[in-house]
């Protein structure tokens, strides 16, 4: 519907801003987080406490429950080297798996498509959608206003292994957001 309403090239272009716009903010949020984690993780490897190794935990996005008896022993016994070198080891472990993780990958299509969502529910408000996961029909302002609120929660909130760039949607959206109220500022008729 967007592409009839735009015709192909103005579809293709803003598709592609919006791929690229989410892109850009992602790699911005990506690299701010491991900034933070590199700090996080330079403070414990210099000086191991149970209160830094908590924090690198809390920030990787991987506290598990075990972490916490282990940050206990640490607390307990603060001069144990054996025991600051095994959670050395495993924060250093973690670190590489976070900041190696590929977390880039494909994340201007999908910022891209959620644009492209964006601008449909921005045109088309009152359109009701049938999808699989819901059995009865939901409006498409609706369905991608929650959407947009599931994104947000999960990249705040992300659970351990979770690989999805959420901030790439989020930025798609509001990439999409600034390109359509740029495209109709100053027309009496937006297409």
């Amino acid at each position: 519907m967007l592409e009839q309403r735009w015709g192909g090239q103005r579809f293709l272009a803003f598709w592609l801003m919006c791929g690229v716009g989410a892109g850009v903010l992602y790699e911005g949020v990506r690299t701010y987080e491991l900034h933070k984690l590199e700090v996080a993780y330079t403070d414990f490897v210099r000086s191991p406490s149970a209160g830094d190794y908590d924090q690198f935990m809390e920030q990787s996005g991987f506290k598990q429950p075990e972490d916490a008896t282990a940050a206990a022993a640490l607390e307990r016994n603060p001069n144990d080297q054996e025991l600051q070198q095994a959670i050395v080891q495993h924060v250093r472990q973690v670190y590489e798996a976070v900041h190696d993780s590929p977390r880039s990958g494909m994340l201007g299509a999908s910022g891209a498509l959620f644009g492209v969502l964006f601008a449909f529910a921005y045109l088309f408000p009152n359109t009701e959608l049938m999808l699989l996961f819901f059995p009865f029909p939901i409006k498409a302002k609706y369905f991608v206003f929650f959407y947009g609120l599931y994104e947000l929660y999960s990249g705040v909130h992300q659970s351990p292994g979770d690989n999805v760039a959420h901030f790439a949607h989020i930025g798609g959206l509001l990439i999409g957001f600034i390109i359509l109220k740029f495209w109709e500022s100053g027309r009496s008729r937006f297409y």
